[in-house]
């Protein structure tokens, strides 16, 4: 466990090093993601053309990516500090804690997936596609 105490020169230049590290890893990491998602789109539209077929793909693939913003996307962010003080004050508590809220989040995932399957043909018509 770190404490300010114990940050102090060499430290404190390694655990910035680190954490600059893994900033420029998840950011690149990131970015082939986007990129990956950009070709696939260029891709897609080469093939089957700017129509139709392309604007029932991106309709269709809008509520589950809402879904995944909404509610996958911010559990982590969110659980971070309970976690960290958690881990602080007992470690097998943390990992328990973790362990539910992950369980929690599929099962609410699972239910939100299946809600999505049962009625996308009644909320495709409301977005405007038959």
């Amino acid at each position: 466990m770190i404490t300010s105490e114990a940050i102090t020169g060499a430290n404190a230049r390694q655990l910035r090093s680190s954490i600059a590290t893994s900033g420029l890893l998840v950011a690149a990491l990131t970015f082939v993601g986007f990129m990956a998602f950009f070709v696939r789109d260029l891709i897609m539209a080469r093939w089957y053309g700017v129509g139709n077929e392309l604007d029932a793909f991106f309709a269709a693939f809008t509520l589950p990516m809402f879904l995944v913003a909404v509610f996958c996307i911010p559990i982590g962010p969110a659980t971070i500090a309970a976690f960290i003080e958690a881990r602080e004050k007992n470690a097998a508590f943390a990992q328990e804690m973790i362990g539910k809220i992950v369980a929690a989040s599929i099962l609410l995932l699972a239910f939100l997936v299946l809600c999505a399957y049962f009625l996308l043909p009644f909320l495709l018509p409301l977005l405007g596609w038959n």
